[in-house]
């Protein structure tokens, strides 16, 4: 028994139907995502320098952030507490309560030197609201970030810690350039 056939005018409303609801579907979904999972992040300068790169493209997770804290060597993306219209990358280097000195070179935390085998350039170059030899204890959800490439970053040395509430998430990532394509390490 042959199947009737359905008109030309119901095959195509059946179609853009279809249609329509797979596209409101993907866009949900990635609303969803974005909001809730992960967003995109593009590297923009030169103070992550050797870690990340001007024009690379990041992942940045936001879900670890509802029930842990972040830690030591972690890439964040943050928005910059001068100008929350801006969101910066830097690497965490101390947690709340931590106790931060720079002296000679070296970076302490709670009076221990931070082994730090990312960076490029001396470590206490170009601060102003850490002084050297001066220790600063940190606050409550405060997180004190600084760029591997310390003699070319803005970082906490400069306009002083990172409120956890600004924090987007920690980056985990990189999926452009393809050559460097993977997941972020943390040291």
């Amino acid at each position: 028994m042959e199947q009737p056939q359905a008109a030309p005018q119901e095959n195509f409303t059946s179609f853009f139907i279809d249609t329509l609801i797979n596209f409101a579907i993907a866009v949900i979904l990635f609303v969803l995502i974005y909001v809730l999972v992960a967003v995109p992040h593009k590297v923009d300068g030169s103070s992550m320098l050797p870690s990340f790169f001007h024009g690379d493209y990041l992942l940045t997770e936001k879900v670890t952030r509802l029930w842990d804290d972040y830690d030591y060597g972690e890439s964040i993306v943050f928005y910059y507490p001068k100008d929350t219209s801006k969101r910066f990358i830097k690497r965490v280097i101390a947690l709340p309560h931590d106790t931060i000195k720079l002296s000679q070179g070296m970076v302490y935390i709670n009076d221990l030197p931070l082994d730090e085998p990312y960076i490029k350039g001396d470590p206490t170059t170009g601060h102003r609201f850490l002084s050297e030899d001066e220790p600063y204890t940190l606050g409550d959800h405060e997180y004190f970030v600084m760029g591997d490439n310390r003699s070319g970053s803005s970082d906490s040395r400069e306009w002083g810690p990172v409120s956890r509430d600004l924090i987007v998430g920690k980056v985990f990532f990189r999926y452009w350039p393809l050559s460097r394509l993977g997941l972020i390490e943390r040291f």
